[in-house]
């Protein structure tokens, strides 16, 4: 599943910076960067995601999921109901995504680009926050 994903970085010039793994569930980190992002692959409890940092501010990074719905604007993004698909499926989908659109991440994730890229990640961040946990604070 992440031979393609590793093929590909390596064409992309990415190298392997940070690395670490747990006794428990199989749990791993691989930190990859090149002159465009930072890229980080994690396995926590058997699902994997995708992370991207700007190469300028490595310690924030951001799910694929709002990245690509930067792009897609899909609407079962936000849905209840995309929580049901299976962890394998939505990791090769958001995986698949990266590698067909990287230099449009890249770009996004540029120096001069990062500071509008950020702000609305968080608004998709925050809106779908609201769609799956409403409360007293998204009635207002």
């Amino acid at each position: 599943m992440c031979e393609r994903l590793f093929e590909f970085l390596q064409s992309k010039g990415f190298l392997l910076v940070d690395s670490g793994s747990s006794p428990y569930f199989g749990d791993y980190h691989k930190t990859f960067l090149n002159d465009d992002m930072v890229f980080r692959l994690v396995q926590d409890r058997s699902q994997k995601f995708i992370d991207i940092a700007s190469k300028d501010d490595r310690d924030k990074f951001f799910d694929m999921a709002p990245i690509r719905q930067l792009f897609v604007n899909d609407p079962d993004y936000n849905a209840p109901s995309d929580l049901s698909v299976p962890p394998d499926d939505k990791f090769i989908e958001l995986r698949d995504y990266f590698i067909e659109n990287y230099d449009t991440i890249a770009h996004l994730f540029s120096t001069d680009n990062y500071e509008t890229t950020k702000k609305q990640i968080q608004e998709i961040k925050r809106r779908r926050a609201e769609l799956l946990y409403p409360g007293p604070a998204s009635n207002q």
